[in-house]
């Protein structure tokens, strides 16, 4: 009996402990990147279909990644109302499993997923607002919260002005829970309302929740309510702190350490100068269904080099603490030469359909794509696994002539492809012994090709 018991909890713990990784998923196919108009916008619904709009078209994306060919025509409607704008913030695009809502130059437009205009809304399918549409969200009573120039409105999900609803005025942006709307009036203040537009005058101090303010110069940037408890999240970009502020806009100050929870790129790794980290490093605040917030970002804005385009995903547990057991012994997922996350969809509690974007590169607006981010347990799900490199090693590093790679014992190197921080190929080889002596002195990117995976380091060059 004794054995059997010491067999079972052997065998339960080692369930428990299961690894998991995070990174792209293998599976999804998205065909190619967009070209960025001056404004685009895009969103995903609950069930993983995901949609690109700009100018003069609608583009509809399967839930692998493929363009829905039986929508409009291979994938593209242009048959949709155009998205005018009269500055890169104007027009909104917001949809679930059956519906969706485009908003352009002060006109609402329904549609059904396959792309049809829904003539019972509105007038004849449309609902003109007659002035600047920044934001429109899907209600649970299948309405639209809809922000006009600074006020925010209600529209019936007949598509008729809901009168019943207190106009918002102030408004800079807004978070829709399942009982309230908390309302963003400044950089640090929050209002709280009902959902019929009464303000909460027991919210933070006589209706005002003043957050603390920012100790970096960046501000705060990551804002993210969850919908289900109301409590409020705010995070400055880097290095970040968290803070929790609960749904009577109240701080709590068991959160974290002190009432703040923190994260920085660990030391000695080489990551990016302070100014490519701080300008808009996190980006999406999202809270999963068990409590645990999740940070989307990256960094390299406007660069004209590919490797300071990045990605990262950073999760905390709900106490404040940093969730290690995330990515790999990691509370973080870092990618480099991939455009940064900025927005998501929380499809499962692992598995996240992210929109992302970069600048540069000779491109007046840059790019936007759709990427979908996996944690499992099983990598051969994920396309590169940088994540899984721990027994890999790349030395020396910094290096003055030859570089060693030491693989997993599993693993045969296939391809070793050195670039420039600019992206050029400068240098390819087969070899686990390299001689760049050739090389002037600066950093890149090595690329590590194996018959089970794809590895990516950041060497110096002395």
């Amino acid at each position: 009996m004794r054995i059997f018991n010491t067999l079972f909890l052997l065998f339960f713990f080692n369930i428990n402990a299961q690894q998991y990784y995070v990174g792209e998923d293998i599976n999804y196919h998205l065909p190619s990147r967009v070209s960025r108009s001056s404004t685009t916008k895009s969103a995903s619904s609950p069930l993983g279909y995901s949609y690109i709009y700009q100018s003069n078209y609608l583009r509809k994306i399967l839930p692998n990644g493929e363009n829905d060919l039986s929508f409009g025509v291979n994938g593209v409607s242009t048959s949709v109302i155009p998205l005018v704008h009269s500055n890169v913030n104007a027009g909104a695009i917001a949809v679930n499993d059956q519906n969706i809502f485009l908003a352009s130059n002060g006109i609402i437009a329904k549609y059904d997923v396959n792309g049809n205009l829904d003539t019972s809304f509105g007038n004849n399918g449309y609902f003109d607002m007659g002035q600047t549409i920044y934001s429109i969200e899907i209600n649970h009573d299948l309405g639209l919260f809809v922000k006009k120039d600074n006020s925010l409105y209600k529209i019936k999900p007949t598509g008729q002005l809901d009168s019943s609803f207190s106009l918002i005025t102030g408004v800079k942006s807004f978070f829709i829970t399942n009982t309230a709307i908390i309302v963003k009036i400044s950089d640090y203040q929050f209002k709280k309302y009902n959902l019929s537009g009464a303000q909460d005058l027991n919210f933070g101090i006589q209706g005002i929740l003043r957050v603390s303010e920012s100790s970096s110069s960046w501000g705060v940037i990551g804002i993210g309510v969850n919908k289900y408890t109301g409590d409020i999240f705010v995070s400055e970009r880097y290095p970040v702190e968290l803070k929790k502020y609960n749904e009577n806009g109240v701080r709590d100050t068991s959160f974290g350490t002190n009432g703040v929870a923190t994260f920085q790129l660990p030391a000695g790794d080489n990551w990016y100068p302070d100014y490519l980290l701080g300008p808009q490093f996190i980006r999406v605040l999202k809270v999963d269904s068990t409590g645990r917030i999740l940070l989307f970002g990256g960094t390299g804005e406007n660069q004209n080099s590919l490797d300071k385009v990045t990605a990262v995903i950073i999760r905390f547990n709900t106490d404040g603490t940093l969730d290690n057991s995330f990515n790999n012994g990691n509370s973080f997922y870092y990618k480099r030469i991939k455009a940064a996350i900025t927005d998501v969809n929380i499809l499962n509690d692992n598995s996240y359909i992210c929109s992302d974007y970069f600048a540069g590169f000779g491109l007046s607006y840059g790019s936007v794509g759709i990427t979908k981010y996996l944690r499992t347990n099983d990598v051969a799900n994920l396309s590169v696994k940088e994540i899984a490199s721990t027994k890999l090693s790349v030395y020396p590093n910094p290096i003055e002539d030859i570089l060693t790679i030491e693989l997993n014992a599993n693993e045969k190197l296939q391809k070793l492809n050195i670039y420039a921080i600019d992206g050029r190929l400068v240098f390819t080889g087969t070899e686990l012994k390299s001689n760049l002596k050739f090389l002037s002195s600066g950093d890149y990117i090595a690329e590590i090709k194996t018959n089970n995976n794809t590895y990516r380091k950041k060497i110096i060059k002395k």
